[in-house]
């Protein structure tokens, strides 16, 4: 329950605060992905950091859950703040078990295991503010967050440079960047969230299996579309090599602030849209949504187009000359990851609506088409391979999430 004495940010002013903080610490972590080229002057640095980013980007799934739109949506108050931050406690173990033990499986070089399982650290630390922002973001005051993601940009990005510069080692350069972010986690996030309400984590095992058992569905559907993007670079890293995959990796750097702007843009909109769904306004709904993902779409288009001609520059000016055969990648990967931004925003919408149904539909038929589409796609066109095959099967999933919002008629429950 939302304390007396806080009063709510309009939209505006959260898109704000949410844009700008989520947004710097986005091109902080980005700025690491181009430093651990132009600190050590070895690609395969890159190519392990990649790797890591791409195994902890099947480990996010697991572990959010993909409860933050079902938490910010449950105006009802079927759960409480301390059921949600329990159980995401438990996700956080349970997919560091998982993703450790498809680490042991999938690769026999030590150096890809250590780094990845030293990153997963860091992963499982977003993972944990994760929640406690959906619990400002549900009162409608992600100022908190944006000042929360300032701190870590710049937290993360200071430590890494320092211990890669001192150590020239990358794990203890991510081990700094964790303990950093940690930090802003139990001294700055954990006690603005007990400004509304004593919020403890609440690990009983009833809730606990209702929350599982309501977000099993949608959390199945986000590992699919989340594993996408790892799955086929991890394949181009093993046969290619992880210097390959590092020339990739540099390309596909801007790309990144392509998904996380449309994720950014469209998240302070969550609780007004549920809001206007729980009314049973379909028309409304749709007029709305409509206007959400055209404004989105139009957002993406002129990143893409900006980064498309600032990364012809931009790029051999940090990596210098030898990137330059590889440039004509760049807007494939940027349209690319516009499209995996539109399939979170409408699978967003979906798990709103409580449409399951649709929402698995949609991401395992896209997760499916990349998988059975990547191996000849990238014979055939290389590292574009990986591009197409994402692109052909976020076309798809996008479509039926459409199909999907537009012919569910009636509320559910939350």
């Amino acid at each position: 329950m939302m304390s007396k004495t806080i009063e709510p940010l309009s939209v505006k002013h959260n898109l704000l605060w949410n844009t700008i903080g989520c947004l710097f610490y986005l091109g902080c972590q980005w700025l690491t992905t181009i430093l651990v080229v132009t600190l050590t002057g070895d690609y395969a640095n890159s190519g392990l950091l990649a790797y890591a980013m791409a195994v902890g980007n099947i480990f996010a799934p697991i572990a959010l859950y993909k409860i933050r739109a079902f938490q910010v949506s449950d105006l009802s108050g079927e759960y409480t703040s301390g059921h949600y931050l329990g159980f995401r406690l438990c996700t956080i173990v349970g997919a560091g078990l998982i993703t450790t033990t498809y680490l042991v499986t999938s690769t026999d070089a030590f150096s890809f295991f250590l780094t990845s399982s030293i990153y997963l650290l860091f992963k499982a630390d977003e993972c944990l503010a994760d929640v406690l922002y959906g619990i400002e973001q549900k009162n409608r005051r992600m100022d908190y967050i944006g000042k929360s993601q300032l701190l870590r940009g710049l937290l993360s990005l200071s430590t890494f440079c320092i211990f890669l510069l001192l150590s020239n080692d990358l794990n203890y350069a991510i081990l700094a960047m964790f303990a950093a972010c940690f930090c802003v986690t139990l001294f700055y996030d954990y006690p603005n969230v007990r400004l509304f309400g004593d919020v403890k984590p609440v690990i009983k095992k009833l809730p606990m299996l209702s929350l599982a058992k309501n977000c099993f569905s949608i959390m199945i559907a986000s590992f699919f579309t989340a594993s996408m993007v790892s799955i086929v670079r991890q394949y181009f890293g093993s046969t290619f090599g992880d210097e390959a995959l590092g020339i990739y990796a540099a390309i596909a750097t801007p790309a990144v602030l392509i998904q996380a702007s449309a994720s950014y843009l469209y998240s302070p909109t969550l609780v007004p849209i549920t809001e206007i769904w729980k009314k049973g306004d379909h028309a409304k709904f749709v007029k709305t949504f409509s206007r959400i993902a055209l404004a989105l779409l139009l957002v993406i288009i002129a990143l893409i187009l900006v980064l498309s001609i600032g990364g012809i520059y931009l790029l051999p000016f940090v990596f210098g000359n030898s990137i330059q055969p590889y440039l004509y990648l760049l807007p494939f990967v940027l349209i690319g990851t516009g499209a995996i931004g539109l399939l979170w925003f409408i699978n967003d919408v979906l798990i709103i609506m409580r449409s399951k149904k649709w929402l698995v539909f949609d991401s395992f038929l896209a997760f499916f088409i990349c998988l059975t589409a990547m191996i000849p796609l990238i014979n055939s066109f290389y590292m574009n391979g990986i591009n197409y095959a994402i692109i052909f099967a976020c076309l798809i999933g996008i479509i039926l999430g459409l199909a999907g919002i537009t012919t569910s008629h009636r509320p559910r429950k939350a």
